[in-house]
Protein backbone atom coordinates (compact mmCIF):
# COMPACT_ATOMS: atom_id res chain seq x y z
CA UNK A 1 0.00 0.00 0.00
CA UNK A 2 2.83 2.36 0.65
CA UNK A 3 4.02 1.74 -2.87
CA UNK A 4 0.61 2.52 -4.35
CA UNK A 5 0.34 5.73 -2.37
CA UNK A 6 3.84 6.67 -3.37
CA UNK A 7 3.09 6.02 -7.07
CA UNK A 8 -0.20 7.93 -6.79
CA UNK A 9 1.49 10.97 -5.27
CA UNK A 10 4.28 10.81 -7.82
CA UNK A 11 1.73 10.64 -10.63
CA UNK A 12 -0.21 13.60 -9.19
CA UNK A 13 2.99 15.66 -8.86
CA UNK A 14 4.01 14.71 -12.37
CA UNK A 15 0.64 15.70 -13.82
CA UNK A 16 0.63 18.92 -11.84
CA UNK A 17 4.06 19.73 -13.14
CA UNK A 18 2.98 18.95 -16.69
CA UNK A 19 -0.08 21.15 -16.31
CA UNK A 20 2.06 24.05 -15.09
CA UNK A 21 4.33 23.65 -18.10
CA UNK A 22 1.37 23.95 -20.46
CA UNK A 23 0.11 27.16 -18.81
CA UNK A 24 3.66 28.51 -18.77
CA UNK A 25 4.00 27.54 -22.44
CA UNK A 26 0.79 29.45 -23.19
CA UNK A 27 2.10 32.48 -21.30
CA UNK A 28 5.44 32.22 -23.12
CA UNK A 29 3.62 31.95 -26.45
CA UNK A 30 1.59 35.09 -25.65
CA UNK A 31 4.77 36.89 -24.59
CA UNK A 32 6.45 35.88 -27.85
CA UNK A 33 3.47 37.20 -29.83
CA UNK A 34 3.63 40.49 -27.92
CA UNK A 35 7.35 40.72 -28.58
CA UNK A 36 6.80 40.10 -32.28
CA UNK A 37 4.12 42.81 -32.36
CA UNK A 38 6.52 45.20 -30.63
CA UNK A 39 9.16 44.35 -33.19
CA UNK A 40 6.70 45.18 -35.93
CA UNK A 41 5.85 48.54 -34.35
CA UNK A 42 9.41 49.84 -34.74
CA UNK A 43 9.15 48.77 -38.37
CA UNK A 44 6.12 51.03 -38.64
CA UNK A 45 8.05 53.86 -36.99
CA UNK A 46 10.88 53.12 -39.41
CA UNK A 47 8.37 53.76 -42.16
CA UNK A 48 7.51 57.07 -40.47
CA UNK A 49 11.22 57.84 -40.22
CA UNK A 50 11.65 56.99 -43.89
CA UNK A 51 8.78 59.35 -44.74
CA UNK A 52 10.36 62.09 -42.62
CA UNK A 53 13.71 61.48 -44.30
CA UNK A 54 12.01 61.66 -47.68
CA UNK A 55 10.33 64.93 -46.73
CA UNK A 56 13.64 66.29 -45.46
CA UNK A 57 15.35 65.33 -48.72
CA UNK A 58 12.59 67.11 -50.67
CA UNK A 59 13.03 70.24 -48.53
CA UNK A 60 16.78 70.10 -49.06
CA UNK A 61 16.21 69.81 -52.81
CA UNK A 62 13.88 72.83 -52.74
CA UNK A 63 16.43 74.77 -50.67
CA UNK A 64 19.18 73.83 -53.11
CA UNK A 65 17.02 75.02 -56.01
CA UNK A 66 16.36 78.27 -54.13
CA UNK A 67 20.09 78.68 -53.52
CA UNK A 68 20.73 78.06 -57.21
CA UNK A 69 18.26 80.82 -58.09
CA UNK A 70 19.96 83.15 -55.63
CA UNK A 71 23.31 82.12 -57.09
CA UNK A 72 22.08 83.66 -60.36
CA UNK A 73 21.98 86.98 -58.51
CA UNK A 74 25.30 88.17 -57.13
CA UNK A 75 25.14 90.69 -54.28
CA UNK A 76 28.83 90.68 -53.39
CA UNK A 77 29.27 94.20 -54.76
CA UNK A 78 27.34 95.71 -51.84
CA UNK A 79 29.79 96.91 -49.22
CA UNK A 80 29.28 97.73 -45.53
CA UNK A 81 26.23 95.49 -45.26
CA UNK A 82 25.10 93.31 -42.41
CA UNK A 83 22.62 91.27 -44.46
CA UNK A 84 21.06 91.21 -47.92
CA UNK A 85 17.79 89.44 -48.66
CA UNK A 86 16.99 88.70 -52.30
CA UNK A 87 13.53 87.82 -53.55
CA UNK A 88 13.78 86.57 -57.11
CA UNK A 89 10.41 86.76 -58.83
CA UNK A 90 11.69 87.27 -62.37
CA UNK A 91 9.93 84.15 -63.62
CA UNK A 92 6.64 85.10 -61.92
CA UNK A 93 6.29 88.84 -62.42
CA UNK A 94 9.63 90.12 -63.76
CA UNK A 95 10.60 91.66 -60.41
CA UNK A 96 13.49 91.38 -57.98
CA UNK A 97 13.39 92.74 -54.46
CA UNK A 98 16.47 93.53 -52.39
CA UNK A 99 16.45 94.33 -48.71
CA UNK A 100 19.88 95.71 -47.91
CA UNK A 101 20.64 95.99 -44.20
CA UNK A 102 23.53 98.40 -43.82
CA UNK A 103 26.14 98.47 -41.11
CA UNK A 104 25.25 101.13 -38.49
CA UNK A 105 28.68 102.80 -38.67
CA UNK A 106 28.29 105.05 -41.74
CA UNK A 107 25.85 107.94 -41.65
CA UNK A 108 22.49 107.24 -43.35
CA UNK A 109 23.50 109.40 -46.33
CA UNK A 110 26.78 107.55 -46.76
CA UNK A 111 25.00 104.20 -46.38
CA UNK A 112 22.59 105.25 -49.15
CA UNK A 113 25.55 106.21 -51.36
CA UNK A 114 27.14 102.79 -50.79
CA UNK A 115 23.88 101.11 -51.85
CA UNK A 116 23.72 103.25 -55.00
CA UNK A 117 27.32 102.36 -55.88
CA UNK A 118 26.63 98.64 -55.32
CA UNK A 119 23.43 98.87 -57.34
CA UNK A 120 25.41 100.27 -60.28
CA UNK A 121 27.36 97.01 -60.50
CA UNK A 122 24.31 94.93 -59.53
CA UNK A 123 22.34 96.24 -62.54
CA UNK A 124 25.03 95.13 -64.98
CA UNK A 125 24.38 91.42 -64.33
CA UNK A 126 22.82 89.63 -67.29
CA UNK A 127 20.18 87.85 -65.19
CA UNK A 128 19.21 91.05 -63.35
CA UNK A 129 18.65 92.83 -66.65
CA UNK A 130 15.81 90.37 -67.40
CA UNK A 131 13.70 92.00 -64.65
CA UNK A 132 11.33 94.83 -65.47
CA UNK A 133 11.65 96.32 -61.99
CA UNK A 134 13.95 96.02 -59.01
CA UNK A 135 12.72 97.18 -55.63
CA UNK A 136 15.51 98.17 -53.26
CA UNK A 137 14.88 98.78 -49.58
CA UNK A 138 17.74 100.22 -47.54
CA UNK A 139 17.69 99.57 -43.80
CA UNK A 140 20.03 100.78 -41.12
CA UNK A 141 19.68 99.94 -37.45
CA UNK A 142 16.38 98.17 -38.16
CA UNK A 143 14.78 101.29 -39.69
CA UNK A 144 14.11 101.91 -43.37
CA UNK A 145 16.19 104.89 -44.51
CA UNK A 146 15.39 104.74 -48.24
CA UNK A 147 13.36 102.84 -50.79
CA UNK A 148 13.51 103.06 -54.57
CA UNK A 149 12.48 101.12 -57.65
CA UNK A 150 14.96 100.77 -60.49
CA UNK A 151 14.04 100.04 -64.11
CA UNK A 152 16.91 98.07 -65.71
CA UNK A 153 15.79 98.98 -69.25
CA UNK A 154 16.38 102.66 -68.44
CA UNK A 155 19.77 102.06 -66.80
CA UNK A 156 22.83 103.19 -68.75
CA UNK A 157 26.26 102.47 -67.36
CA UNK A 158 28.39 105.54 -68.00
CA UNK A 159 31.97 105.77 -66.78
CA UNK A 160 31.90 109.55 -67.20
CA UNK A 161 29.05 110.15 -64.73
CA UNK A 162 28.85 109.31 -61.02
CA UNK A 163 27.52 105.81 -60.40
CA UNK A 164 24.79 107.03 -58.05
CA UNK A 165 23.46 109.38 -60.71
CA UNK A 166 23.31 106.60 -63.30
CA UNK A 167 21.29 104.45 -60.90
CA UNK A 168 18.94 107.24 -59.82
CA UNK A 169 18.32 108.32 -63.44
CA UNK A 170 16.83 104.85 -63.99
CA UNK A 171 14.96 104.85 -60.68
CA UNK A 172 11.95 106.22 -58.90
CA UNK A 173 12.66 107.15 -55.28
CA UNK A 174 9.69 106.21 -53.14
CA UNK A 175 10.90 107.07 -49.65
CA UNK A 176 13.83 108.70 -47.85
CA UNK A 177 14.45 109.91 -44.36
CA UNK A 178 15.47 113.56 -43.95
CA UNK A 179 19.17 112.79 -43.39
CA UNK A 180 19.33 110.94 -46.70
CA UNK A 181 17.47 113.76 -48.48
CA UNK A 182 19.97 116.30 -47.11
CA UNK A 183 22.88 114.11 -48.22
CA UNK A 184 21.36 113.67 -51.70
CA UNK A 185 20.84 117.42 -52.02
CA UNK A 186 24.43 118.16 -50.89
CA UNK A 187 25.82 115.56 -53.33
CA UNK A 188 23.50 116.79 -56.12
CA UNK A 189 21.93 113.35 -56.58
CA UNK A 190 18.82 113.36 -58.80
CA UNK A 191 16.30 112.12 -56.24
CA UNK A 192 13.30 114.26 -57.21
Amino acid sequence: MKKITFLFLTLVLFLTACGSDESENKENAETKEDTQEEKQKPDESNTDEEQENSATKENQTEEAESEEEQAKIDTSMYEYTENIEVTDAVELNDHITLIVEMNPEPTPGTAFQHVLDGTYDFLQQEYVQQADTIGINVLQGGAKIAMFTTYPEEFEADEEKPMGNAVLNASEVEAMIDEVKQYAKAMELPVE
